[in-house]
Order: C-alpha cells, then structure tokens, then sequence
C-alpha cells in the first residue's frame, strides 16, 4: 500500500515487482511487460520509501512483494483487506488518483505528472482541468 499510495502504481504492476526493478539510486523501473501501456517507467522513491525496501532486499530475479498473489483477484482481496485493516476506505485507485492529483498541485506540469504515472498526456489534460481544488469548490457554496 505504501509503495501504489507514493507513486501512484497500479496494484498489478506493483505485484510484479521485482529487486532487479529498484536501482541503488531509489528510481523503481516499471517495465513495460507489466505496465497497462506496455511502456516502461522511472519513478524516484522518497528516500524513506527507499530505505524501507532495502531493508529487506532480495535477489536481483525476485519479487518485491512475494506474498501478494499473482492473480488480479487474489490480489485486490489482499489489498481490500490491507485497506480496511489501516481504516481507509475508497477503491485502491484512489491511490492513483490521490498521487497524480498531489504532484500536479504541487507544481508538477501535465505532461511530467502523466509521464511519471503512464498516463496518455491527452488523459491527463482532460482529468486535470476538470479537477477542482477544495478552495475553487468552496466558492460554489459560499454565498
């Protein structure tokens, strides 16, 4: 949950993680076999998220996540499950959209946002001009 609620990974491409994906640098490559695009992806990792994962570090061949099952809906069970257990609700899309949203407002420019989540630039254009921050939603309901 850690790593899809920092970088905005998808559940299956965060389960086909593996050591070899994460170089010493901190910069997770989401090769293109795993990702919904085929395209393949660098992310920076804050350097906690880091030191978290190298703490238990593998081999090169195996999967960051071993325990999480291979299958889509065995997957999404044990996620729903992690979810619930820290009391978030919502969909672990959310995730996603929570991290494109956060980089974007923090100053990140479309296409970079896009790029660093796999998105289509012409994808991303569309959701963030239609995203609204609380301060422009607020102006709706004030009087």
């Amino acid at each position: 949950l850690e790593v899809m609620s920092t970088v905005g990974s998808r559940q299956g491409e965060t389960g086909l993680l593996r050591w070899k994906d994460l170089d010493s640098n901190g910069i997770l490559t989401f090769q293109g076999a795993i990702t919904k695009s085929r395209k393949t992806r660098r992310v920076p990792l804050p350097l906690a998220l880091q030191a978290t994962l190298e703490a238990r570090r593998g081999e090169p061949g195996e999967l960051i996540f071993g325990a999480i099952p291979k299958d889509q809906q065995g997957r999404y069970a044990l996620l729903r499950r992690a979810l619930k257990k820290v009391g978030l609700k919502g969909c672990l899309h959310d995730f996603r959209r929570s991290v494109s949203m956060i980089l974007y407002r923090k100053g990140g420019n479309i296409k970079d946002v896009a790029e660093l989540l796999g998105h289509s630039a012409q994808v991303a254009l569309k959701f963030y001009q239609q995203a609204k921050s609380p301060e422009d939603l607020r102006n709706l309901v004030e009087w």
